[in-house]
């Protein structure tokens, strides 16, 4: 992490699922477990050059 923490982190279900690669130096949110701060989930690749995500309206 940015302030020098380590961890273990593995990819969620749906990035399996969709064979989302992620690299070492890729920026990612993470869910960290409430109990051990040392374990946690990678959700979400973050691309570089792109803007935040907006949600889709249903059609």
């Amino acid at each position: 992490l940015d302030n020098g923490h380590q961890l273990i982190a593995y990819s969620a279900g749906k990035m399996k699922k969709n064979h989302i690669r992620i690299l070492a130096g890729d920026r990612v949110s993470l869910e960290l477990s409430p109990y051990d701060l040392t374990k946690g989930r990678i959700n979400f690749r973050h691309i570089e050059g792109r803007g935040p995500m907006v949600p889709r309206k249903p059609r």
